[in-house]
């Protein structure tokens, strides 16, 4: 939130805040609210926006008005309505917080030429409330999220058949301050802020944005600028590319390369009864044992041993 500086208020002012009524505004408005209206009207209001019972002089101190407009689509409701002037910045917070911001939402244009032309009859009115000499500040704070329509204000009294630039630079002759707030940067506001005080500012305004897509352009007052935000200090998403370091751990894989054993050969050995096939390299084959049943030493043991058994009996 951004806080005014209370002890440079004035001490008589007409602040007028011309508010775009549609669904385009709906999604920033808490935001804008929190971040910027509330905050003009504390610096306006010397203090801190409160309900209290304070008697104000009828013919001094700050006075506020709101003016409301709409888009093409609002018909048959009128385009642009306002609140009476009151001296309480908390009754102006309550008309703010009533507003339904509907409609509008398929239009890429709003009317602010109604609203700043509305804007223009209420500085008459309070002009005509104040029975005093003493100067009196005059600010027009334009809030918006859409450029105005290509055509003249329609519905006014006084002020019909002017384009929202020729309004824009109407109120910088009149020696009112205008000031535009909008969640979007739009080429269309920053030139009605630049026909309002009667030249292209070349010099870049201060900053006063909390977001950086905001537009906030302020002339007559300050806000507290914005607080460089150190690069520890920011809560944006950082991608950590990583990098590999001469210190890091490195995990390598070696392979041993053995040499290739030749294939192995085969040789049939026919040595004994049975031919017998040696490989290289694999273990020589136990010599084979001879057959006993079979062989002419067998028989001839088979017949001693039953001569024996002859003699015998």
């Amino acid at each position: 939130m951004v806080v005014a500086d209370a002890s440079s208020a004035p001490a008589c002012a007409d602040v007028v805040f011309v508010i775009e009524g549609t669904a385009n505004l709906h999604a920033y408005i808490d935001q804008l609210k929190t971040s910027y209206i509330v905050p003009t009207l504390e610096h306006f209001n010397g203090g801190p926006v409160v309900n209290s019972n304070d008697f104000d002089a009828k013919f001094g101190g700050t006075r506020y008005a709101l003016v409301v407009y709409n888009t093409a689509d609002c018909a048959p409701n009128q385009t642009a309505i306002c609140t009476a002037p009151t001296t309480s910045a908390y009754n102006l917070l309550m008309c703010l917080e009533s507003i339904e911001f509907i409609s509008g939402a398929g239009e890429k244009f709003s009317m602010i030429s109604e609203g700043l032309s509305t804007a223009l009859q209420l500085f008459d009115d309070m002009k005509a409330m104040r029975y005093t000499s003493s100067p009196v500040l005059k600010q027009c704070i334009l809030i918006c999220n859409s450029p105005p329509y290509p055509m003249p204000s329609q519905d006014s009294m006084n002020y019909s058949g002017f384009t929202a630039e020729q309004l824009a630079a109407m109120i910088g002759e009149r020696g009112i301050h205008f000031s535009v707030i909008s969640p979007r940067k739009l080429p269309e506001l920053q030139r009605l802020y630049d026909k309002a005080c009667g030249e292209v500012q070349i010099v870049p305004p201060k900053d006063y944005a909390t977001d950086p897509r905001h537009m906030i352009l302020l002339k007559g007052f300050q806000l507290a600028e914005k607080i460089p935000v150190s690069i520890g200090d920011t809560k944006e998403i950082a991608i950590v590319k990583p990098t590999t370091t001469a210190t890091s751990a490195v995990t390598t894989t070696t392979t041993t390369t053995q040499p290739l054993k030749p294939l192995s050969t085969a040789t049939i050995v026919t040595g004994g009864s049975t031919p017998v096939m040696k490989t290289a390299g694999s273990p020589a084959p136990a010599p084979a044992q001879p057959n006993l049943t079979g062989s002419p030493q067998a028989g001839t043991k088979r017949q001693i041993g039953r001569a024996s058994c002859r003699e015998r009996v």
